[in-house]
Parts: structure tokens; sequence; C-alpha cells
């Protein structure tokens, strides 16, 4: 077993699922706030 590559992998996993869901939240933010269409 390779601790390390197992762990890159998760924690690829995890910053990937973090950045889609913040990107999630802004996109959000957008949709419900048009702040840019006044």
């Amino acid at each position: 077993m390779n601790y390390i590559s197992i762990f890159s992998r998760i924690y690829e996993k995890a910053l990937n699922l973090t950045s889609g869901f913040t990107y999630y939240l802004l996109l959000n933010d957008e949709l419900l706030e048009p702040r840019w269409a006044w």
C-alpha cells in the first residue's frame, strides 16, 4: 500500500469537490442577486 498516493488522490478529490462547490455557490449568488444586471 502506497499511502502517499492514496492520500494525494483523496486530497485531489476533496480539492475538486471544494472548488466545484465554491463555484456553484458563486454562480448561485449571481443568479439570486444579479448585481451586474442593473
